[in-house]
């Protein structure tokens, strides 16, 4: 047995036979893995296999987890975990203990791909909010460094977090 079938009785091989959401994710999923370029999009999708069978969620959720995870980049995923929990970075930290301003100061701290791409980060930011996964991100508000901290996921959003992290650690790719 893998340590992952020691800490979940459901990947075992008789509960996975039997769990049509878990069959029907690894279908899309590798589906979906035959298009991805990364190996952070490969990740998301292996997570996402997994936790379908670990995770207790209806098949109309299961069905709307996975049109995001098939929209969303690794990118998508690093932006919505920031904005989950901003504390958790210590360089967001200190960018917020330090000035007031627009919460792009906290993504260029956090996400060095998007230091000086203002139009891909709007555009992250943009598609999240449009899936109902943020709320409030609005990149260029001027807010005082504890605004600067504050969760922003939407329960849909920390739903589908959930849904691609790795379900040993609970980190996102």
């Amino acid at each position: 047995m893998s340590p992952l079938e020691d800490q979940f009785a459901q990947l075992n091989k008789e509960s996975l036979r039997d769990n049509e959401q878990f069959q029907a994710t690894f279908i899309q999923a590798t589906r979906l893995s035959t298009q991805a370029a990364s190996e952070e999009k490969r990740k998301l999708l292996q997570n996402a296999i997994l936790n379908s069978a670990i995770l207790s969620i209806s098949e109309n959720h299961r069905q709307i987890l996975m049109q995001f995870v098939e929209r969303v980049t690794p990118l998508h995923a690093a932006v919505l975990n920031l904005f989950d929990n901003p504390q958790a970075n210590e360089g967001v930290r200190k960018v917020a203990s330090t000035s007031m301003g627009g919460l792009s100061l906290i993504v260029e701290a956090a996400i060095p791909e998007l230091k000086g791409n203002p139009a891909i980060a709007d555009r992250v930011v943009t598609d999240l909010e449009a899936m109902g996964l943020l709320s409030g991100a609005s990149l260029h508000v001027t807010m005082s460094g504890s605004g600067l901290l504050t969760q922003r996921s939407t329960p849909l959003g920390r739903s589908f977090l959930q849904f691609i992290a790795d379900p040993e650690t609970g980190s996102i790719p």
